[in-house]
């Protein structure tokens, strides 16, 4: 083999890997991993494929010989790397944060895996000053209780992404602007935003074809209100505390979907339709002297400000997520029960 193939070779399976963890097949059609609706030929993979190896891999020189071996490999030829084939698509999705892979192998196909690790957890700058994070958690969460609570449920989802939370707390203030929405765009941060789903209410969560949410990490329903014994209140019950529930997407027959995902929950109305016994829902009142109507408001609303601004830097994110995962859970915590007396 000549010096000029094996440079060829080399370069080609880069592309060849990239192809492979792109798509997937399925009934003679192929679907990207990211948008597995859309049916496309094998021709409409190609011309995709060439414009994202130039912008993913601008250093690779696309020469039709090149481009003529990656499909080959990836899309053409049988063989037994798995890594270097398009793979087949059984039809299911599941987020498996555990897996280091787009694809969940089983018999010969895969799954795909809704899990992306979040982007700044690759930043080698992970020592930032974090003061302003925990400022605000102060502010948020002034009672040392509530907030050594709040910071535990954040570590343990955090250490423990592919397990499953069997209760959520629910953010209730009836003053608007206390830093409800802040709380949650800071969680989605830190768990990842490709792994997050946000929605008004929990209608689409309850609803029929409500499979989606359930293949995220994190699942959070802002204004929550459903009335105590509905059926909305009790299928949301289900979804807090079962790993495996019956699942249904438009087109395809209802089938058991294993979901790990963790609920955050917010409301400006008292949320009286908890039962006084029930273990599912861990209710803070944010009642700080810095929402929209009182006197601190201006101080409050600028530190936001600056969080969210923070946020943008990848080293931020890092450092506050590396202080999450060494803290130690305070003795006693369980996200799998929730104790009511404490």
């Amino acid at each position: 083999m000549s010096e000029k193939t094996t440079h060829d070779s080399a370069e080609a399976d880069i592309l060849i890997k990239a192809l492979s963890a792109w798509y997937v097949r399925r009934d003679k059609a192929f679907y990207d991993v990211k948008k597995l609706t859309t049916k496309l030929s094998a021709e409409d993979v190609k011309r995709a494929a060439i414009l994202r190896f130039k912008s993913t891999l601008p250093d690779i020189t696309l020469t039709p010989e090149i481009l003529k071996q990656t499909f080959d490999v990836a899309i053409t030829k049988m063989h037994d790397d798995p890594t270097r084939m398009v793979p087949t698509w059984d039809g299911s999705k599941r987020c498996a944060p555990d897996v280091d892979s787009p694809f969940i192998w089983a018999d010969g196909m895969v799954t795909v895996n809704t899990w992306h690790c979040p982007s700044y957890r690759k930043t080698e700058v992970n020592d930032r000053d974090i003061s302003l994070f925990t400022g605000y958690l102060d502010w948020m969460f002034p009672r040392e209780q509530e907030r050594e609570r709040i910071l535990d449920w954040l570590t343990w989802n955090l250490c423990n992404e592919a397990d499953k939370p069997m209760w959520a707390p629910l953010l209730y203030s009836k003053t608007k602007g206390s830093g409800k929405s802040t709380f949650c765009n800071v969680v989605a941060r830190l768990m990842g935003d490709d792994n997050t789903v946000r929605m008004n209410n929990v209608d689409k969560l309850t609803g029929r074809f409500a499979v989606t949410p359930l293949l995220s990490k994190l699942v959070i329903c802002e204004e929550v209100s459903v009335t105590t014994g509905s059926p909305k209140s009790n299928t949301l019950k289900t979804l807090l505390t079962e790993q495996e529930v019956l699942g249904e997407m438009k087109g395809m027959e209802a089938a058991t979907v294993r979901q790990c995902c963790s609920f955050l929950l917010t409301t400006n109305h008292f949320p009286s339709w908890i039962e006084t016994d029930d273990r599912r829902y861990w209710i803070v009142e944010v009642d700080h002297d810095g929402h929209a109507s009182a006197p601190a408001a201006a101080d409050f609303s600028a530190m936001v400000g600056d969080l969210l601004t923070a946020l943008d830097d990848p080293s931020f994110l890092r450092s506050i997520y590396n202080w999450l995962v060494g803290r130690t859970l305070t003795d006693g915590f369980s996200a799998k029960t929730l104790n009511l007396s404490t």
